[in-house]
């Protein structure tokens, strides 16, 4: 392999691009002091990885980039690319040409490539160190590098002799190997406490195989039992219900029996009724005949009686006729006294008066009604007005009540979410308080002016509460202050009294950045900044906090936004984009509740405040509807007192008028009684008195005839009487007899109501057997769908016949060994025909099973699964750990053998390079001696080098006695003893036969020429005698721009 192309531009004093073409022999670069002729080594260095900038006289990266001068300007990338001839393969690639490329930029930033891939720093640095081009190999030798061969401390020579032997890999096998002996010692540690905390669980794992072991026993156990007692169990209530049904289908034959017998005696029954009926119906008939005989009866009494009234009437009219004509006789000799007419007049004004005063009342009546009715009138009025004012304090004692409660909820919900604020841990609002108090505390002169915490200044829309807290993600707890002398106070507060940390935003402190400007488009919401609300006062802090956020809708539309790199993206959910390898989401119990909590807090102290002040004004409503209640409560009883005065007063008013009735009605009877007075006087003095009397006379005649025809009528009515009472007396003959046989029938029906009651009695003893039976028959099948859910729990089924299905066979040795256990413990003669008192026992005997596996805990197939994954783990564990003590083992072996190795291949590669070393300080002084020599030491790897050399013609002397040309005579023979004892394809030579006179360099240069079969070299020099020797010359110069051209030249094309 060697180096056939370099490529510079940008490096250094290369600004512009420059190529190098080298053979595969000694190249030599000159050129005058500060052309930059040590550029091209730093470059060669640089690109093949290497990572300190004080190897390339650089202090930083940007040294490498070219700076610009007066009359060209910087650049801002450096690029140094090399190709590779890889025809031998040197290089492990499968190429025959390979190159590498690295680029620097001034931001700091370096790029690799290889065959124009890119690729790691520390894949070239691995590529160069399997070339052995490692940058701590003598590849690149200096001036200063040759000299400090000589002055190396002996560990340190001791390094250069490994590195060429070549053991450096065999020491980062042996650091991998002890890395990996503490890894498997710590994995040892870590299985040891894997092992200690499974150890629990592995015993507990051989208790539960106990227990499960135990369970399996019990449950077969219990199933051999169970079997029997459900199959003998399932067998009796089968046959109890076939008894029920039995006895149900007899009693139903012998009821439907006892009703048709019901059903004959029912028609026998109607037939003596429908007798009864007959001789009812001839009964009423007599009756009727009877009545009709009784009222004829009654009305001849009655005509008798008014017979025999009119004939009292008759003789009283005569009585009254004789007096009047007696009366009439004595009074035609006298005449009307005049004080009579007097009387009549006093009456008639009397009944004037009365009259007045009747009507007169009732006119006070007919005013006190017309009055009473005002008053009814009023009082429904007021009453109506009571009502509306109930149904007014009604509502407003329900608006007063609503709203107490709804003053009650508020209160709730706000101390609910006091008690939040309480419970969450310390925070902004936490902070705010304590930094309050420190504000309002009247004993410190100096406060600062806090404005409050962030989340509350901000107002945020519900939807976009999360996106908008995400974006806020490092702020929400912050609290907002003026200035930073505020933000010393409040630090200094909170640190004096141990209060905490806080983050503080300084408002006048905020620089004024205008949020982004975007399209509209679909997804996209807008910025954040924009869609929230604030004070202006705080406009430009919540721009520079979210003005470069943008809010879209779903996680797709925020990439495609993120994508174009104009800002960090939130989509409503709360998933945040910040960088290219940082994002936020997800979900939090408080997600949303920043801003949602303080704008319901805020929310319900407004209607708080609302509604207690609605409190006094609904009281004051109450109050009032309360007067006006009492004021029409008043009226309505003043109304009715008033009615009852007038009514009482109307009733005295009816009283009095029908006292006056009274007096009218007897004056008028008085004044009737003289007026006839006055009428027999006016006879007394007519000349018709003997005419009257008369009339008299022809009267009192008259009604004697009347009576004797009367006598006549009252013997004829007598007669009928008797004949009436004679054919009564026939009929109540038989109505007696048609009651008497009415009694007979009436013996019949209720011996037929006996035995009917006796049959309804025998047919509902049989309903209500039937009923039991029933009732019997449902407490059967529930036992039954009982015991066939227990049946189907225990995990038994049931074939088509009704029959529980076996789960062991009758040979199985187990199951008899069971049967025979518990045969003698429940004294079981078969178990085929089980007593009452064994399925007792038997039932005793599970239960108590049932018990013991209850006690046994729980045996989850899962719980299981996990222990035995625990056992089988441990297991592992305990195998692995065995593992990796064997793998201790076979690396402590391993190390020996690396050790071995190493030890070994040192000591011969330290033989060797001591020979060549010798030969080569021979050739170089022309004779004298060199050797290498090992200082003891306990540990062999630490066992240093020392030079001793003999310059010819001198005593033995240490490395300071010697000259300057010397010392680097000596350094180039040891240089060249380790580049012979372990070439490099490519090695760079600066200026190192600077210090040698022309002999000793034609001498350097035979020893190259030597070398060069294996490496390549591109020496750096001044010196002519190089330069005549070297195939290929490459010039170096310096421009007016302060930039470096290069010229080339091979010798063998003058030479020609």
């Amino acid at each position: 392999m060697y180096l056939r192309k370099l490529s510079l531009h940008g490096f250094k004093a290369f600004a512009s691009p420059q190529e190098f073409d080298f053979t595969s022999g000694t190249t030599a670069i000159i050129g005058p002091n500060g052309s930059g002729k040590s550029n091209v080594a730093d470059a060669i260095r640089w690109v093949f990885g290497e990572q300190s900038n004080k190897n390339i006289r650089a202090k930083k990266t940007e040294d490498v980039i070219f700076i610009g001068s007066d009359s060209r300007r910087s650049m801002g990338i450096a690029e140094v690319t090399v190709i590779l001839d890889n025809e031998d393969r040197w290089l492990p690639l499968e190429f025959a040409e390979v190159s590498i490329t690295r680029r620097a930029h001034r931001s700091g930033d370096n790029e690799y490539f290889i065959n124009d891939n890119k690729v790691r720093q520390s894949d070239v640095l691995a590529l160069m160190s399997q070339a052995n081009m490692s940058q701590n190999s003598y590849a690149f030798v200096s001036q200063g590098l040759a000299d400090r061969i000589i002055e190396l401390k002996p560990l340190d020579r001791r390094i250069l002799i490994e590195e060429a032997a070549n053991i450096d890999q065999f020491r980062k096998d042996l650091v991998l190997t002890k890395r990996r002996i503490d890894e498997t010692r710590d994995n040892i540690l870590k299985v040891d406490l894997i092992l200690k905390e499974l150890k629990p669980r592995v015993k507990f794992y051989e208790r539960f195989q106990k227990k499960t072991a135990k369970f399996n026993e019990l449950s077969k156990e219990i199933n051999i039992l169970l079997y029997y007692f459900y199959d003998a169990k399932l067998k009796a209530l089968h046959d109890q219900k076939v008894h029920l049904n039995e006895m149900l289908i007899n009693n139903n034959k012998e009821i439907t029996t006892n009703r048709n017998n019901l059903d004959n005696s029912s028609k026998d029954m109607s037939s003596l009724e429908l007798q009864i009926s007959n001789l009812n119906s001839t009964k009423e008939n007599n009756q009727a005949e009877i009545d009709l005989l009784i009222s004829e009866i009654n009305k001849i009494d009655k005509d008798l009686a008014i017979t025999n009234q009119k004939n009292s009437d008759l003789k009283r009219q005569n009585l009254s006729l004789s007096d009047d004509l007696n009366n009439l006789t004595k009074l035609q000799s006298q005449s009307v006294p005049d004080d009579k007419k007097v009387d009549a007049s006093l009456v008639n004004k009397q009944i004037k008066e009365l009259t007045i005063e009747k009507n007169r009342l009732i006119d006070s009546i007919t005013s006190n009604d017309e009055k009473i009715r005002e008053l009814i009138q009023k009082r429904n009025v007021s009453q109506q007005n009571l009502d509306k004012e109930f149904d007014s304090f009604d509502m407003a004692k329900e608006k007063l009540f609503n709203c107490e409660k709804l003053i009650r909820e508020i209160e709730l919900e706000l101390s609910l979410l006091d008690q939040y604020y309480k419970e969450a841990p310390v925070d902004n609002d936490n902070i705010n308080d304590l930094l309050n108090q420190f504000v309002n505390d009247s004993s410190i002169t100096s406060k600062p002016n806090i404005l409050g915490p962030l989340t509350r200044l901000i107002q945020v829309p519900e939807k976009y509460e999360r996106a908008v807290e995400s974006a806020l993600i490092g702020f929400l707890n912050a609290i907002v202050v003026s200035n930073a002398n505020d933000a010393e106070l409040c630090f200094e507060y909170l640190k004096n009294n141990d209060f905490g940390s806080a983050k503080l935003l300084l408002l006048e402190h905020t620089s004024s950045s205008p949020p982004l400007t975007i399209m509209r488009e679909n997804g996209v919401i807008g910025i954040a900044s924009k869609l929230v609300s604030v004070d202006r006062e705080y406009q430009k802090l919540v721009d520079s906090l979210l003005g470069k956020t943008i809010i879209v809708e779903d996680l797709t539309t925020a990439k495609l936004v993120f994508s174009r790199g104009i800002g960090q993206v939130v989509t409503l959910d709360g998933t945040l984009l910040i960088n290219e390898f940082t994002y936020y989401g997800g979900s939090a119990k408080s997600s949303g509740k920043h801003f949602s909590i303080q704008s319901r807090l805020e929310d319900l102290q407004e209607r708080l405040s609302q509604e207690t002040q609605k409190i006094p004004q609904l009281k004051t409503d109450v109050v009032k509807n309360d007067k006006v209640i009492d004021e029409l409560r008043k009226i309505i009883t003043n109304t009715e007192h008033e009615m009852s005065k007038f009514d009482n007063e109307r009733k005295t008013f009816n009283n009095s008028l029908n006292k006056i009735n009274n007096e009218i009605s007897s004056t008028n009877a008085s004044l009737g009684i003289l007026e006839n007075g006055g009428s027999i006087s006016i006879i007394n003095n007519s000349e018709t008195t003997k005419q009257l009397i008369k009339e008299k006379t022809g009267e009192l005649e008259s009604i004697a005839s009347e009576l004797n025809e009367n006598e006549s009528i009252i013997k004829a009515f007598m007669n009928n009487v008797e004949t009436l009472k004679s054919n009564k007396k026939i009929l109540l003959s038989k109505h007696q007899d048609i009651i008497n046989e009415n009694a007979e029938y009436e013996k019949k029906i209720s011996a037929c109501l006996q035995s009917i009651k006796d049959t309804e009695q025998h047919i509902q003893s049989l309903e209500n057997s039937n009923f039991q039976a029933n009732t019997k028959q449902e407490q059967v099948s529930f036992e039954l769908n009982n015991l066939l859910e227990k049946i189907a729990q225990d995990g038994f089924s049931i074939n088509d016949d009704g029959i529980i299905n076996k789960q062991f066979s009758d040979l199985d040795e187990d199951a008899t060994t069971v049967m025979d256990k518990y045969r003698l413990k429940c004294s079981i003669a078969s178990w085929t025909d089980l007593s009452t008192d064994n399925l007792e026992s038997l039932n005793t005997i599970t239960n108590d099973m049932r018990m013991q596996i209850l006690k046994l805990g729980s045996l989850d197939q899962e719980i299981e699964a996990d222990l035995i994954n625990d056992k089988n783990r441990y297991d592992q564990l305990i195998e692995q750990t065995g593992d990796l003590i064997s793998a201790e083992e076979e690396l402590q072996t391993v190390i020996k053998k690396l050790e071995f190795s190493i030890s070994e291949k040192f000591s011969e590669t330290f033989q060797m390079v001591n020979d060549k070393f010798n030969h080569y300080f021979r050739e170089v002084f022309d004779g004298g001696s060199a050797e290498l020599k090992m200082i003891s030491a306990e540990n062999k790897t630490e066992q240093g080098i020392e030079i001793i050399v003999k310059p010819p013609g001198k005593r033995l002397s240490n490395l300071a006695a010697l000259s300057g040309g010397e010392r680097a005579m000596t350094s180039v023979a040891l240089m060249f003893a380790l580049m012979s004892v372990n070439p490099s394809p490519i090695c760079v030579l600066d200026e190192i036969d600077a210090a040698l006179d022309d002999a000793n360099v034609k001498r350097f240069l035979r020893i190259l020429n030597e070398l060069s079969e294996n490496t390549q070299f591109i020496v750096i020099t001044h010196n002519r005698i190089t330069v005549q020797d070297a195939e290929t010359v490459y010039g170096i110069s310096m421009e007016q721009d302060a930039t470096s051209t290069v010229l080339s030249l091979k010798i063998k094309d003058l030479v020609n």
